[in-house]
């Protein structure tokens, strides 16, 4: 039962409430017609008379306030240039850089647990997990640094280059310093096994001159001083010695003959011209693709249906046989593919795809840039695999034996000819019918073992209200029991029945 001065109360609030809407909705649509001043926020901003309720109605969970800020986001009128983002990032280094100068002496609140940096929480760090008596919210050392990010559209919005740099913050310093590091390490590497080298001709030439030396005075022992021919090699053996040393004083020590070119070597091939019009006159090899001899017949002149192999007059090339129905043995010409298919280019296109796989397994093997490291890492890669194969073929034929080989003595006859001549016969069940019995299958397990004087083996008798296996002699379900025979049996039916 509801009061009748609340019922004129609620129909009051309500009626009301309807005016209030009606008055917002014509004050709305004057709004947008223009005839009404447009609404200004608390900030003194004009609001869009256009905008939809849900952008300019401050929603309810957010409680009584001011209106939400999506309608003041003003025009942007400054964009951030190339050379203005890449001065941001660099401010951002160079405070990273101080930052790693004023290390924090201690573990600060809200830093990650593991390493002690305030940029990032424990989940997202991407250093070594440390454990937990040496981490940093445990002992406060080893803090590390807070990483300074740039988040440039605080700054303002990025113009078209520089939205699209993808060298933004790129450090060329840094880069270089990985390349001369990269590089020191490579030399070093190349003056060490230069030096080896060396050392191991030294020794060489030692051994040898010592050789000599004791063959020369066993020879003068056998013949005598008097015997010209000693001194011969006396002269000799100087001469040799003071060769070797000349040879062993003109070596860099450092392998700078690597990059020291050779004056007779030096040709000027730009100053003559070829009658092919290119550079290097006579004297310069032609290494010309796809140019023939002007008596031989051209390519295209071997086959004159228009249906037969393609030749390219821009490259001189026909890659087809433009004669497949001739004897290949009898073919002047079998097309530039026959070419690439036999010879150093199958063994070129072996390289070039064990080079590729090997960069994708992360190893740094380049066939242009080194070919005579990645030839010889293809070879002991075939000769690795080569061995194993051998290994495995040989493990396989030591244990199983090989047909018709040393091995042969081991296996069974039956077995070393694959076939006999004897004929079996198989019901549906599997018996044999006809033919020889096959023997019983012999099972890894021992059998016919009668532990504990008991006359049948364990798991030949099994009881079904127990649901235990046990012996059929005495019906015994303990296996480390002792039979009893006939008694044991009538103590278990007893036991039963009871």
């Amino acid at each position: 039962f509801t009061p009748f001065w609340r019922q004129i109360s609620t129909m009051a609030s309500a009626s009301s409430t309807m005016a209030e809407r009606n008055k917002k909705r014509k004050i709305a649509e004057a709004r947008q017609a223009g005839t009404l001043a447009p609404e200004v926020d608390d900030e003194g901003r004009m609001v869009n008379p256009h905008n939809p309720e849900y952008i300019t109605k401050r929603p309810w969970y957010l409680g009584e306030g001011g209106g939400i800020k999506h309608h003041q986001k003003q025009k942007v009128t400054h964009f951030l240039s190339l050379n203005e983002a890449e001065e941001l990032v660099q401010d951002a280094r160079r405070q990273a850089k101080q930052n790693k100068r004023q290390r924090a002496l201690g573990f600060r609140k809200g830093a990650c647990r593991n390493c002690g940096s305030l940029s990032h929480t424990e989940k997202d760090c991407l250093e070594r997990p440390r454990a937990a008596k040496s981490a940093a919210w445990k002992t406060g050392l080893d803090i590390a640094n807070d990483d300074v990010q740039v988040d440039l559209e605080t700054h303002g919005k990025l113009a078209y280059d520089a939205k699209r740099d993808s060298y933004r913050g790129f450090d060329v310093e840094h880069h270089q310093k990985l390349l001369r590091m990269k590089y020191d390490r490579l030399e070093a590497e190349r003056r060490r096994v230069r030096q080896e080298e060396r050392e191991t001709k030294r020794r060489e030439r030692q051994e040898r001159k010592e050789a000599k030396r004791l063959a020369r005075e066993l020879k003068q022992k056998e013949e005598g001083p008097e015997n010209g021919k000693a001194a011969e090699d006396d002269d000799t053996d100087s001469d040799s010695e003071s060769d070797s040393d000349s040879d062993d004083d003109g070596e860099k020590s450092d392998g700078e003959e690597d990059y020291l070119a050779k004056d007779d070597q030096q040709k000027d091939f730009q100053g003559r011209v070829a009658r092919q019009g290119g550079l290097g006159g006579a004297q310069m090899a032609t290494t010309v693709r796809n140019l023939r001899l002007r008596e031989d017949k051209a390519k295209y002149l071997l086959n004159l249906d228009p249906n037969s192999a393609y030749y390219d007059p821009k490259s001189r090339s026909m890659r087809e046989n433009p004669l497949p129905h001739l004897d290949p043995a009898q073919a002047v010409y079998a097309g530039d593919n026959f070419i690439r298919y036999q010879g150093d280019a199958v063994e070129l296109a072996k390289t070039q795809v064990f080079a590729w796989n090997a960069e994708a397994r992360g190893n740094e093997i380049h066939l242009q840039a080194a070919p005579s490291q990645a030839e010889m890492a293809r070879k002991h890669h075939e000769g690795q695999k080569k061995k194993l194969d051998e290994d495995r073929k040989k493990a396989i034929a030591d244990k199983y034996g090989v047909a018709g080989g040393a091995t042969m003595h081991s296996l069974d006859p039956r077995l070393a000819l694959g076939q006999t001549e004897q004929m079996l016969k198989y019901t549906a069940d599997g018996r044999v019918v006809k033919g020889p019995q096959v023997g019983p299958v012999s099972s890894k397990y021992e059998e016919d073992v009668f532990p504990g004087n008991h006359s049948s083996v364990w798991g030949s008798w099994y009881d079904t209200k127990l649901q235990r296996w046990g012996y059929r002699c005495c019906h015994s379900t303990n296996r480390q029991s002792y039979c009893t025979g006939k008694a044991g049996r009538a103590a278990v039916a007893a036991s039963e029945a009871a």
